[in-house]
Parts: C-alpha cells; structure tokens; sequence
C-alpha cells in the first residue's frame, strides 16, 4: 500500500504526477480521507477509469471541533452556540 499524499507534503498543495495517476490506475481500492478535502480526486478517479474502488472513510468518522475564526465570516456563519465549527482533518485527533 502507497500513499499518495507523502509525509511531509501540504495536503491542501498536493497536485497528483503523472506516476501518482499510474499508481492509482493500478490499484485495486483508493482510500480517501474525503470530506472534501481531496480536491484532485477528479483526476484520480480519471486516471482509474473505474477498475478500482474507493472508499471515503473520513466520512464514517466524526469530526473533530474547532473554535471558528472571527475575521472569517464565513466560519462565523457556521459556527454553533459555542463558537465552534467542524474542523474535517479527522487525522489529526489524537
């Protein structure tokens, strides 16, 4: 199993290289952490051509909980009661 996102690589930055699209053509299961933040997953999927299977498990996860910034009003709109927004880098929850 390989990843495609290599440790150390900004998740958000990451475009796939014509090797990472081989890689994933090859597969037989993707798995994405998902809750859009794989914003090059068109393109993976391309490269597939529908032989593998993905699989988001990010969605089966909860999301973890952050305090939502007061200079962004788009995060201010969606915060709850409490000021907080759901923050989707499930990853990171110890």
């Amino acid at each position: 199993m390989a990843g495609l996102v290599k440790p150390g690589q900004d998740p958000h930055e990451y475009q796939p290289t014509p090797d990472d699209l081989r890689k994933a053509a090859d597969a037989q299961l993707i798995l994405l952490s998902d809750k859009h933040l794989e914003h090059y997953l068109e393109k993976v999927q391309q490269a597939t051509g529908g032989k593998g299977e993905s699989l988001s498990v990010g969605d089966k996860l909860p999301n973890l909980k952050m305090k939502a910034d007061p200079d962004e009003p788009q995060a201010k709109a969606a915060a709850d009661q409490n000021g907080m927004i759901d923050d989707p880098h499930w990853w990171n929850s110890g």
